[in-house]
């Protein structure tokens, strides 16, 4: 299926490779072996359309070390966040997927106003000491334990949400746009991680691609806080 069709009602740019980056997923209750075995080209800010480029807030999430560097530092009038796993991605021969140190994060981030990471993606857990050093905002997600969010590194924790976990695909992906979003309407941060651990509890409840309604999210906010 074409991806506009897919996403209908949303604007969508397409930048053609001559393969699509594809993973395997395997789950171990919350924890994930990834195979890689096609990996997409390059992607830089001449693929970006010009109107997305003063777009109030705006989300970068390379999945195996593919935005170039010009778009990190191209978007000084948004809300800037990034989902930095796939910079934080290699592979062997046979694509097994494993984590490394993030060597340009000092160069990449002096722009960025929030990253969203999970405690996966930092086995040397003294690289969180790092990025809190670089950027203002770390949400720091744990799985179906909710999340950590420094805010000029000091910490608050935020627990999840009760739910029924089927698929954990995504989740941190749409935490990230969440918070992003009740962030830059809210001014919060308390809303705004609130509002991301109900949307991500959603998520892992359906399996494929999804995400729910601020309806949804907010009424689960609201149960929770009535108990």
């Amino acid at each position: 299926m074409p991806v506009a069709r897919a996403l209908e009602g949303a604007s969508v740019s397409v930048r053609p490779s001559p393969h699509t980056t594809t993973f395997r997923n395997t789950y171990y209750g919350f924890a994930r072996q990834q195979v890689i075995s096609e990996h997409a080209s390059m992607i830089g800010l001449s693929d970006v359309p010009p109107e997305w480029r003063s777009a109030p807030v705006v989300l970068l999430g390379p999945v195996a070390g593919e935005l170039r560097q010009d778009l990190f530092q191209s978007f000084q009038n948004s809300l800037l966040g990034v989902t930095p796993q796939g910079m934080m991605r290699a592979w062997a021969g046979e694509g097994l997927v494993h984590a490394i140190r993030w060597t340009e994060a000092e160069q990449l981030l002096t722009g960025v106003d929030v990253l969203v990471v999970s405690e996966e993606d930092l086995p040397d857990q003294r690289e969180l000491a790092r990025y809190v050093q670089l950027v203002e905002i770390v949400a720091l997600t744990h799985s179906e334990r909710g999340a950590t969010v420094y805010e000029r590194g000091v910490a608050r924790k935020f627990p999840a949400y009760p739910c029924s976990p089927t698929d954990p695909t995504g989740a941190g992906d749409v935490f990230a746009a969440a918070f992003l979003l009740e962030l830059h309407g809210s001014g919060s941060i308390e809303l705004a991680a609130r509002f991301a651990n109900s949307a991500a509890s959603h998520v892992i409840e359906v399996e494929g691609p999804g995400a729910p309604t601020r309806e949804q999210i907010e009424a689960r906010i609201a149960a929770a806080e009535s108990r």
